[in-house]
């Protein structure tokens, strides 16, 4: 009897072994399978241009597989379980604890200026009342979140932040596109800024004016996030973790999508997103994610 109970232990344990391997192997398959596909585009962009065999840096294609193997620790608004969300102060704590991105927030205020903070209105996150939109730069400067801190403009947070991680900039309303664009721009940080909305108007208007910078569609459910995606021209899919499965990541990797899932705020969900492929995690607390690997 007890030959036969440690017999089935160890066939349990084999099982389990074989199955993690499969999943791995499966992840690391789909996402080797993304990197081909993107050979394959430049090598077809080469024929048509062969001076583009020349521009085209051979590194590329070995960078692209290396980033199959790492995984994005995004600080979310910061590290926001540790310092006023979204700023400066937040984005030194993420920095801190090792982020290799943060993500940010952007709203326009009445007098036409791009401040980082994520509702419409200042009331939740400082000690004034209104709406953004009716605020003037000077009336938002005039108020404070918690331990004094006060709200950032895109230009001071990208100033704050520069080319020490990738940032994320999320446009919460549209008509920001352009002025967001600029500021980029004029830090030189469209290789490092990844502009990302809930809004498919948003985003078709960046790729509009602008054919090359990083875009991401954010969603909670989309029947078909990555057909959506595609139809933006965006590169990554920015999706609630809860929706996020192994199939959609597969999904996405085919058709040379990335994808960030938010928001994580336990090392246990992390490890379990982690294994299901993902490119990135967002959290508010990202020491957590120290210790996960894909």
């Amino acid at each position: 009897m007890l030959c036969n109970a440690r017999s089935f232990r160890e066939k349990r344990f084999f099982g389990s072994v074989c199955g993690e391997i499969f999943v791995r192997f499966h992840h690391l398959l789909g996402r080797l399978l993304c990197c081909f596909k993107i050979c394959l585009k430049e090598t077809s962009l080469s024929a048509t241009s062969p001076s583009l065999i020349f521009t085209k840096n051979p590194a590329r294609y070995y960078s692209s597989i290396d980033q199959a193997y790492s995984m994005l620790r995004v600080g979310h608004r910061g590290a926001r379980a540790y310092a006023p969300e979204n700023t400066l102060a937040s984005f030194k704590r993420a920095l801190e604890i090792g982020v290799d991105a943060v993500e940010l927030d952007v709203r326009k205020t009445k007098d036409n200026q791009i401040v980082v903070i994520h509702d419409a209105d200042v009331k939740r996150t400082t000690d004034g009342e209104g709406l953004v939109s009716e605020l003037t730069l000077a009336q938002v400067k005039s108020f404070s979140a918690e331990d004094g801190e006060k709200i950032p403009t895109l230009q001071e947070a990208l100033d704050f932040l520069d080319k020490k991680v990738k940032v994320l900039v999320e446009l919460k309303e549209a008509g920001v596109e352009e002025q967001v664009l600029s500021i980029v721009h004029r830090k030189g940080l469209e290789k490092n800024v990844v502009i990302i909305s809930f809004l498919e108007e948003a985003l078709k208007k960046v790729r509009e004016l602008n054919k090359n910078i990083e875009t991401g569609l954010i969603y909670a459910k989309y029947s078909n996030p990555v057909k959506v995606a595609l139809e933006l021209k965006a590169n990554y899919l920015i999706a609630l973790y809860r929706f996020t499965h192994t199939a959609t990541v597969q999904k996405a990797h085919e058709n040379g999508l990335k994808i960030i899932v938010w928001t994580i705020n336990t090392a246990e969900e992390a490890q379990e997103c982690a294994k299901k492929g993902v490119d990135g995690i967002a959290s508010d607390k990202p020491d957590i994610l120290a210790g996960v690997s894909a």
